[in-house]
């Protein structure tokens, strides 16, 4: 009997249990496709290190130390940033940080933890991919080259060489886009099921969130034009809004207190903004894996002649995927909004990130026209070939890149705004150590993203946010003597003689300060103009705690937010094991 792809996905519809033998099957064979491109950091014992690795390695291991000492604060680091007290990750996805830190903590050494990032990134975006390609009923023969195939692009690669934190989202991005994918097949509005999805991504990224809503806007906005019943929909829509809000009090809550009170030093503003597209600067983009360029072109083409043949998904699909295509290039004129100070375009840093979330969409829509074909076997053939390029591109890639920068003379190097150790050789022992801590203390960043800016005259002349950090807090260790005793940070110095000493400290407004056992106000002190006590010292031992005061509402609400979850997770297993 001659096989087709259609009835090769009604074979697949008939078998679809989440636990059943063969996707157990398929989850087993996603894992080592996710080795496969491991090898050349398992072999050679390298890894490769980009912009973004720094930032996030404090992060997580400040995350991990909360794990490991069953102390910490969950505004201030205490361990990662140089034990600063700075406040990164209640601002940046506190959740999934933490859970960044377990997978650290697991791990035992930052080269594993390199290696099992990766792994739990690449599976967890096959996966993701695989159950969106077929809740959008893509036949598994074809969903699943494609969810190997991914593994390959950009948009999971940003992590594995330059720890760009996006792909953490993107890998959960599909799934986050099944609830609107069912509701263009049912017609059917239900709150929960959107807001659970917007508030998870949320939890992992907030820029990726946005690009999310962005999507979520142009499919329901679409059905809600298409309804017959528009105030029950807005209604239902209005619903998921509230909901959200409850399921994501522990990021909204956090970031309203701190920012009302603290003038916040911005992420990085690109000046160069309207060179970071696909079309200029960053075309290399579409070359990962390198004949990529020519797969997008031509099924985006192929598409729009089949226009009117395609269905609903087929239609979004195509729509969602040439308006972040274009949006990632200079197509759109980005030359009328950025440099204007509009708050959103400096959030967004980089055009070509939406090209990142542009390709999960030209997934679906490849799944939508090589399911269409006829030529069964053909596209069989077709689809296992770029897996074979992709993946041996890939390997190739990398490789060669180990030599570039890992195990070249100029390792590390690159980084901007970084106080890096000149020895090569300890840096890499260092990856490969036990000690966590050993790496963060040679390799440092002076990035100033979420420092408290106060207009002091006492901080060195010229000196601006990213030059005061250094100088202030990574060249400025010696001497003291930190430890951290529950939720707060006690720092210890010697002073000889009477003198005014500027501690590696950051203050907020409502940081809570006991120095030399008397309750400070931080308005009384003198600050530098990141927050950095200056402290007249007499001769003898000093002593400053540093701690944070948050709001008692913060401690109801986060229990409030964890019972939203926990009510909302019950409602889906119930509503699931009603439809079955």
């Amino acid at each position: 009997m001659k096989r087709t792809i259609k009835s090769d996905f009604e074979e697949n519809m008939k078998a679809r249990k989440p636990w059943n033998k063969r996707n157990l099957l398929i989850g087993g064979s996603f894992l080592l496709f996710a080795l496969l491109l491991t090898l050349p950091d398992l072999l050679r014992g390298g890894v490769l290190l980009g912009d973004d690795f720094i930032f996030h390695y404090n992060r997580f291991y400040d995350s991990m130390m909360q794990w490991k000492e069953g102390a910490g604060s969950s505004f201030l680091s205490l361990y990662g940033f140089q034990q600063s007290g700075r406040m990164i990750n209640v601002l940046y996805g506190p959740l999934f940080a933490s859970i960044q830190g377990l997978v650290l903590l697991l791990a035992g050494s930052w080269f594993r933890y390199y290696l099992l990032s990766n792994l739990l990134l690449s599976v967890s975006a096959s996966c993701s991919l695989f159950l969106f390609l077929q809740v959008a009923k893509i036949p598994r023969k074809i969903a699943f080259p494609l969810s190997v195939l991914i593994l390959t692009t950009y948009s999971v690669q940003y992590w594995w060489v330059n720890q760009g934190f996006t792909s953490w989202a993107l890998a959960f991005f599909p799934l986050c886009l099944i609830e609107p994918i069912k509701a263009i097949q049912t017609k059917e509005i239900r709150p929960v099921q959107i807001a659970l999805s917007i508030s998870w991504m949320l939890q992992i990224h907030m820029l990726s969130a946005l690009f999310l809503i962005l999507a979520y806007s142009v499919i329901y906005f679409n059905l809600f034009i298409r309804s017959h019943q528009k105030g029950r929909f807005f209604k239902k829509i209005l619903r998921s809004f509230v909901i959200f809000l409850f399921l994501t009090l522990n990021i909204w809550l956090p970031y309203l207190q701190i920012s009302q009170s603290n003038q916040l030093v911005s992420p990085f503003i690109n000046r160069n903004f309207v060179h970071n597209t696909i079309t200029d600067a960053n075309f290399s983009l579409m070359t990962y894996p390198f004949f990529f360029v020519f797969l997008l072109i031509g099924v985006w083409f192929y598409a729009l002649f089949q226009w009117k043949k395609g269905d609903k998904v087929f239609r979004l699909a195509l729509v969602l995927f040439s308006l972040f295509f274009l949006m990632a290039s200079n197509v759109f004129p980005w030359q009328f909004v950025a440099g204007k100070g509009i708050k959103a375009i400096e959030l967004l840093q980089f055009p070509f990130r939406f090209f990142l979330y542009a390709i999960i969409f030209f997934f679906l829509l490849a799944g939508k026209v090589f399911s269409n074909l006829k030529q069964y076997r053909l596209v069989q053939v077709f689809l296992w070939g770029t897996v074979v390029l992709g993946i041996s591109a890939s390997l190739w890639t990398h490789w060669e890149r180990l030599d570039q920068t890992y195990f070249s003379d100029q390792f590390l190097e690159n980084q901007a705004n970084s106080i890096i150790s000149s020895d090569k050789v300890g840096l890499r022992k260092a990856l490969h150590s036990n000690d966590l801590g050993q790496f963060l203390t040679l390799v440092q960043n002076a990035s100033p993203d979420y420092l408290p800016q106060y207009n002091s005259k006492w901080t060195k002349d010229g000196l601006g946010n990213t030059a005061s950090y250094r100088f202030y807090v990574l060249e400025n260790q010696n001497g003291f003597h930190k430890e951290v005793k529950g939720q707060e940070l006690s720092l210890t110095w010697e002073s000889a003689q009477a003198e005014e000493r500027v501690l590696p400290l950051v203050v907020y407004h409502e940081s809570k300060i006991i120095l030399d056992q008397k309750d400070t106000d931080p308005s009384s002190l003198k600050l530098t103009q990141i927050g950095n006590p200056i402290i007249s010292s007499s001769p003898g031992r000093h002593q400053l705690i540093l701690s944070y005061r948050s709001s008692y509402a913060y401690d109801i609400l986060s229990w409030i937010v964890f019972a939203s979850n926990g009510a909302s997770l019950l409602y889906l297993w119930r509503h699931r094991k009603h439809e079955k």
